[in-house]
């Protein structure tokens, strides 16, 4: 299964689409702001990162994972 990058992951909607897409296989990575879910919460294989979209900082972190 490929990976599945998800932005706004801890949000509702991006919370819902990450276990979704757990649940079929994918491995997750998902973007955040403001709102960190401890590790695991959503599912193992789902990995967050800390991303600022405005200004760019932590986006090096999704491309090296």
């Amino acid at each position: 299964m490929p990976t599945v990058l998800v932005t706004g992951g801890s949000g509702y909607l991006g919370q819902i689409l990450v276990q979704a897409l757990a649940k079929e296989g994918h491995r997750i990575g998902y973007t955040y702001l403001s709102h960190d879910l401890p590790s695991g919460a959503l599912d193992k294989n789902a990995r967050g990162f800390h991303v600022d979209f405005a200004n760019g900082d932590g986006l090096d972190a999704v491309f090296q994972a």
